[in-house]
């Protein structure tokens, strides 16, 4: 009777009186319940909490595992029929206090365990956060680095633009005074053709061809800064491309400090080769305005020796044209000085050699202007002297002075 009656109860059906023992322990407050030595101890056993045993969800779901397998094995009416609430009481009253001891060891190493792994995930999520907080840090001192760096790069940018600008401006300026003294040198040579006097101005031609030689030396030069410009149009170009690929960076948070420093340097560079062009081009003003001012002196110097030679030419058709001047003779006029007339032929010499320092074309009249003795009358041969015959009363005449050679005609040749 006592294996049947054990196997009732395990099965749920048990007498009257534990039936109503059941509805006496479910109608009993928690004050009752709690003064059970069964419950007391597996409520130490499941929670060191002063709640209940059956309220701890891990004992209750261990009682519904045991139970649950052990209905499976039992027929659909019986299953039907089993009273579970009875069987799990049954189950924790059936376990002694060995298997309680380690139950709440193992309890409470599952406790300790749980709580180990709690504070290591909770240390590891700090040590996280802190970690994600530097990063944060880090990531905004380069976002305000790089933030800088672009806007002194943009800065740096527009300054070049500016100093491009200004040297494009210095070189037109530069072609335009290049032009201007080309059509001057031009007009200088064409000068010279139209007068003929090449070969007085042999030195004067060396100099316009010194001239000539640096005004392409300094063509040369211009080329190389308009190269020089559009190098830094091109290095202006490409940092722009880079200032765009480092905003681009910027906003995905991978600029690198590396990246910035080079791209500080190759600023720096490029503000180095500007100045280095400005530099030129000044040198480039300075040898242009001494160009100019040496051009301006060859004008004059070639301006007066052209004068000369108009003064000189003029001189020269005015003799052609005018009739030699004629000393009419006269007899009874005294024979004229010849200190006078030697003074005059002294003079006219003195002016020989000036004129062969000119270097002066010479042409069939010029030959005939070196000898200036065409221009005095000869002198008069002395008349004979006749007796004086007192008889008829005559007295020779007192002697006349030789007129001076004061005609203007005649002046203008000298």
């Amino acid at each position: 009777m006592s294996m049947f009656s054990t196997l009732k109860r395990a099965l749920g059906f048990g007498n009257e009186d534990f039936d109503q023992e059941i509805e006496t322990s479910s109608a009993s407050d928690s004050s009752e319940s709690e003064a059970q030595p069964t419950s007391n101890n597996l409520e130490t056993a499941i929670s060191p909490s002063p709640s209940p045993a059956t309220d701890d969800p891990l004992p209750a779901d261990i009682l519904d595992g045991v139970v649950n397998l052990f209905n499976s094995i039992q027929p659909e009416f019986v299953k039907k029929c089993i009273d579970t609430e009875a069987q799990k009481r049954y189950l924790l009253e059936s376990i002694d206090s060995a298997l309680r001891s380690r139950i709440e060891a193992a309890i409470e190493r599952g406790h300790d365990l749980g709580k180990q792994q709690w504070e290591e995930e909770r240390q590891s999520v700090a040590d996280e956060i802190t970690e994600l907080r530097n990063q944060k840090k880090v990531l905004e001192q380069k976002r305000d680095e790089s933030k800088n760096a672009r806007l002194s790069a943009e800065r740096q940018k527009r300054a070049l633009n500016d100093r491009v600008h200004d040297l494009e401006n210095q070189v037109l300026t530069l072609e335009a005074e290049k032009e201007q003294l080309q059509l001057e040198n031009r007009s200088m040579l064409n000068k010279f053709r139209v007068a003929g006097i090449t070969g007085m101005l042999s030195d004067d031609d060396s100099r316009a061809e010194r001239m000539l030689e640096e005004v392409e030396s300094l063509r040369q030069e211009k080329s190389r800064l308009e190269a020089d410009l559009a190098e830094a149009h091109s290095t202006v170009d490409t940092l722009a491309a880079k200032i765009d690929t480092l905003t681009s960076r910027l906003a995905a948070s991978e600029i690198d400090s590396a990246e910035i420093a080079r791209l500080r340097s190759r600023n720096d560079d490029l503000t180095a080769s500007a100045d280095k062009s400005a530099s030129l081009a000044e040198a480039l003003r300075t040898d242009l305005e001494a160009a100019r001012q040496e051009i301006e002196s060859l004008r004059a110097t070639i301006e007066s020796n052209l004068k000369a030679n108009a003064a000189l030419l003029e001189a020269v058709s005015a003799s052609e044209s005018s009739p030699v001047f004629d000393v009419p003779l006269h007899i009874g006029i005294p024979p004229i000085k010849p200190e006078k007339t030697a003074e005059k032929p002294a003079k006219k010499k003195k002016r020989a050699p000036s004129r062969k320092k000119e270097k002066p074309r010479i042409s069939a009249i010029d030959e005939l202007m070196d000898s200036t003795d065409w221009l005095v009358a000869p002198q008069p041969e002395p008349p004979k002297e006749t007796p004086k015959e007192d008889d008829f009363g005559y007295q020779e005449p007192a002697p006349k002075k030789n007129p001076a050679a004061d005609d203007d005609r005649q002046l203008s040749l000298w």
